[in-house]
């Protein structure tokens, strides 16, 4: 679980700037402004603490969805191959 800020900072860079989550879909998903999940991942503001774990859930979803997706596709080249 996040502890503190710097980890929420560190979760957001991870995700979005080196993992390529799309931050529109967060905001779209959670509710948030776009604008909002910008700031979270550049780092000039963070949710309440108590968001924390909606956040990280989301990020964790997120990642396993981009996994099977790119699973998949892997699957699908080597049967074409």
């Amino acid at each position: 679980p996040i502890e503190s800020r710097e980890q929420f900072n560190d979760l957001m860079k991870a995700a979005f700037v080196y993992g390529k989550l799309d931050p529109k879909l967060l905001s779209d998903d959670l509710g948030y402004s776009a604008s909002t999940v910008y700031r979270w991942i550049d780092g000039h503001s963070a949710p309440h603490p108590s968001l924390w774990p909606r956040i990280s859930g989301w990020v964790k979803l997120a990642i396993e969805r981009k996994i099977v997706t790119f699973e998949t596709q892997n699957e699908r080249i080597a049967e074409d191959a």
